[in-house]
């Protein structure tokens, strides 16, 4: 594996982007929606509507402090203001 540990290739998933083995439950890979396979978390992003992983090169949405996929994205009321009236 990447760490230089030995395992079963059956517990092991192939990351390209790094040319190494991870163990399928390694905390630094995920299952990338957009490529679907399995890529660094540290070059992708999680949506916080469906916790589904996209890597880097899918555009994204920031609403509120919180990443999401365009499609998955909630509405925003638009801000508008009241013309013509004064305080």
């Amino acid at each position: 594996t990447a760490d230089g540990e030995y395992e079963p290739i059956d517990n092991c998933v192939f990351i390209e982007s790094t040319d190494e083995y991870y163990e399928h439950d390694d905390d630094r890979i995920c299952y990338a929606e957009d490529t679907e396979r399995y890529e660094l978390c540290n070059d992708c992003w999680q949506c916080a509507a469906t916790n589904k992983w996209y890597t880097d090169e899918t555009d994204s949405v920031e609403i509120d402090g919180e990443t999401y996929h365009p499609d998955d994205a909630p509405e925003v009321e638009e801000e508008t203001e009241d013309e013509g009236e004064q305080a």
